[in-house]
């Protein structure tokens, strides 16, 4: 009689405190009593629903709505309502559990938070742990929301920086007086569950003034939730409650197992479901019952609320031990021997979790280390928050003075690593990487950890996937095997000591408050230097999106090294750039700028333009002179005409070299006080730059150079007389008078030289 009696006994409080676990998408694979801590339906989605049964229950048996008789089939199972339910977003499905049977002994609140705790945080099947995810919502059944929150409570650092969203199904916050029937269950009396939930135990006063505190004083800042209160004790209408140990139940407690004073504590407007019990209430029959509304309700306001912004801890960097696998650590001819020291200088760009250019993020130019030898940068926000990734990939940048033309663009680096839990606080993430291919987890690698497929890159090739490697379709042009000026950004530029720093030309564009643009998020460019593209640290056309208000004037600055430069038809360069603003994905407007007045070595004057919609532009351009700039030109021949000049161009193009650059002829308009045209002794670098101004010693030896060409009739004879050194001071920023000083000619100058 005793033991039929403890069944009975057990059979109520399995009604009390239910729950279950699972496998598949579809109830044709619904979970058995044993297996917990499961993926029920995994999918992409950045959220996790998480449902979690209650005392002496299970993943199966808490939610499921059985037929009405023993041979029908089930009528519903709520993980499955979830997974059907288009409102949820595809979220997906994970059944947590723990130990849960008759005789819990010392197994309590604290052991079974665990159990969960340990579910939540494993791989499963080869998937990420459930903590990877941005948002997680749990439906809690019973004892499991005394488990989820005492979870929350005890392993707040894991949850501080997601979305979380808790809604507690009749759940026990203050305890229930069923637990109270234990005493008559010889073989469960004593068990730590069944003490923990006796009315106002010890453990739960202690864990509710804990809750508050964490609700109070936001330690999970986006956590929301709601509270469901059942109906009755057991459902009037079920056949089951006319059974006598019901009865027997209800002989013991009053009306409910969970009354609302217990069932509602924390958040407001808690909801009674009508007509459910305890055991119905997680049991919805469909998506419109009314504890299915309230999950639905809770989804859209975890979805919609604030997104908690990660920090990087204080002075956390990114080290990257790069193997050099092209010749990115050569000097080019014109920069400083000194520059090798940094090479190679790389540009970051930041990628989202799709692999695309994350918008309002800017491209980072990093030089090496002289001294450690590797490449460290802080990277700006947003940073991943514990269990999340963090992706990027890089490219070797030109550096000050080391711009060069090509066909073909270097394969990009990818960088990835996932924010570690346990070492959330390093101040390094270390990763070894070589040039071209994937980076890797270094030995000691503080935060980071291994990123897995979920990363959207190709760890097998080490290259992005192809649905990760082409730039935005709006917002990026592809690159082409057609020429390619690979230059460094301003930003790469100005990170250049001072004295190391190769001239250069800053241009800046502003506008007043564009039409049509109100909504605009931000804008990209794209920049041509007598028609060929500019690719700033190595990025094609348009990859670089900066953030934009419609309702502010866009605001551009980009740097301009001397290129192939050699004075177009009549002394000047075209340039032209090409503005997209964007609204999102949506392309809102295009502008396209040109200029053809631009001379190499000097200032731009301020140029007003006129817009597609009417409204006006600045264009401006300042010539940055390096420390040590070189002020020498050659000039060859002067003339008041272009077709003159032109022709004299002509006949010295490409007939000789000095020292294995060929010699061309670089056509400089006059200045302020010569305005005649001149025709400038230039080199053709193997960089496809054009060189047209020397040191003294250099100018002098040029000068002998030309004269001997001349008398050898290599170039044109009349150069021994015309060709003579003009001398320009270093520009200030403020300078744009252009004024310069004529030194004499050639032949005097070597005259004066050999006496």
């Amino acid at each position: 009689m005793i033991d039929r009696f403890n069944l009975i006994i057990a059979a109520i409080l399995a009604t009390l405190f239910t729950s279950t676990a699972a496998l598949a998408c579809d109830m044709s694979k619904l979970p058995t009593p044993e297996q917990k801590n499961i993926w029920y339906c995994h999918s992409s989605s950045d959220t996790t629903i998480v449902f979690v049964h209650g005392l002496f229950s299970n993943s199966r048996e808490a939610w499921l709505r059985e037929g009405a008789a023993p041979t029908d089939p089930p009528k519903a199972f709520w993980p499955q309502i979830a997974v059907d339910d288009k409102r949820l977003g595809g979220a997906a499905i994970f059944l947590g559990g723990f130990y849960s049977k008759l005789d819990t002994k010392d197994f309590g609140v604290r052991e079974a938070s665990n159990e969960l705790f340990s579910g939540l945080s494993t791989p499963i099947d080869g998937n990420a742990p459930v903590l990877d995810q941005k948002n997680i919502i749990f439906v809690a059944h019973s004892l499991g929301g005394v488990v989820v929150r005492d979870l929350l409570v005890r392993h707040t650092e894991a949850f501080k920086e997601k979305r979380v969203g808790l809604l507690l199904v009749a759940s026990p916050t203050g305890g229930s007086a069923y637990a109270r029937l234990a005493e008559y269950m010889p073989t469960v009396s004593g068990g730590a569950l069944i003490d923990q939930l006796q009315p106002n135990s010890t453990y739960l006063r202690g864990l509710d003034l804990d809750f508050r505190d964490l609700l109070n004083n936001r330690k999970i800042p986006s956590l929301t939730g709601k509270e469901l209160v059942e109906h009755f004790a057991f459902d009037p209408n079920s056949p089951a409650t006319a059974s006598w140990y019901k009865r027997l139940a209800n002989y013991f407690v009053d009306d409910k197992i969970v009354p609302r004073q217990s069932a509602s504590r924390y958040f407001p407007n808690e909801a009674l479901i009508p007509d459910s019990d305890h055991s119905s209430i997680a049991k919805p029959e469909g998506q419109n019952s009314d504890a299915h509304l309230q999950l639905v309700n809770l989804y859209e306001q975890v979805q919609s609320a604030t997104a908690p912004e990660c920090a990087a801890p204080p002075y956390f960097k990114v080290q990257l031990d790069l193997a050099v696998a092209q010749a990115s650590n050569k000097v080019q001819d014109g920069q400083a021997a000194a520059l090798a020291n940094y090479l190679p200088v790389i540009s970051v760009e930041r990628l989202d979790q799709d692999g695309r250019k994350l918008i309002g993020t800017t491209n980072v130019a990093v030089m090496r280390d002289p001294q450690s030898g590797l490449h460290e940068y802080a990277p700006s926000p947003p940073f991943p928050c514990s269990g999340e990734i963090f992706q990027a990939r890089f490219r070797a940048a030109p550096i000050s003075g080391g711009s060069f033309l090509t066909e073909n663009a270097a394969d990009a680096t990818s960088l990835c690593f996932k924010r570690s839990r346990s070492k959330s606080n390093e101040r390094t993430a270390a990763l070894r990487c070589v040039e071209g291919q994937t980076c890797s987890v270094a030995p000691n690698a503080g935060m980071a950890e291994a990123c897995n497929e979920r990363a959207g890159l190709n760890f097998s090739t080490g290259f992005i996937t192809p649905a990760h490697a082409e730039p935005h379709p709006a917002s990026a042009e592809q690159e082409t095997s057609g020429r390619q000026w690979m230059v460094p950004s301003l930003d790469t530029i100005q990170k250049v000591p001072a004295e190391l720093r190769a001239g250069y030309t800053e241009f800046g564009i502003k506008t007043l408050p564009l039409k049509g643009v109100e909504h605009a998020t931000h804008f990209t460019y794209g920049v041509r230097v007598n028609g060929i593209p500019l690719h700033f640290d190595g990025w094609p056309p348009f990859s670089n999106e900066t953030l934009f208000s419609g309702a502010d004037g866009l605001k551009l600055a980009f740097a301009v090294e001397n290129l192939g430069f050699s004075g177009g038809q009549d002394g000047h360069e075209n340039i032209e750039v090409e503005l997209r603003i964007f609204d999102k994905q949506t392309l809102l407007r295009t502008e396209v700028l040109k200029r053809d007045d631009y001379v190499s070595y000097r200032h731009a004057d301020p140029r007003e333009l006129t817009l597609s919609q009417g409204e006006e532009a600045v264009w401006t351009g300042l010539y940055r002179p390096a420390a040590s700039q070189d002020r020498f030109e050659i000039i060859l021949a002067t003339a008041g005409q272009a077709p003159k000049i032109m022709q004299d161009r002509k006949d010295i193009q490409n007939r000789v070299a000095y020292e294995d650059h060929p010699v061309i002829g670089v056509i400089r308009p006059g200045r302020a006080d010569n305005p005649q045209l001149g025709l400038s002794f230039g080199l053709k670098l193997k960089s496809g730059q054009v060189r047209s101004v020397f040191s003294k010693e250099q100018a002098t030896d040029i000068c002998r150079f030309v004269l001997d060409q001349a008398q050898t009739k290599k170039l044109p004879r009349w150069l021994g007389k015309s060709a003579y050194i003009y001398e320009f001071d270093t520009e200030r920023i403020t300078d744009t008078a252009d004024r310069g000083v004529y030194r004499g000619t050639c032949q005097k100058l070597l005259a004066q030289n050999a006496r």
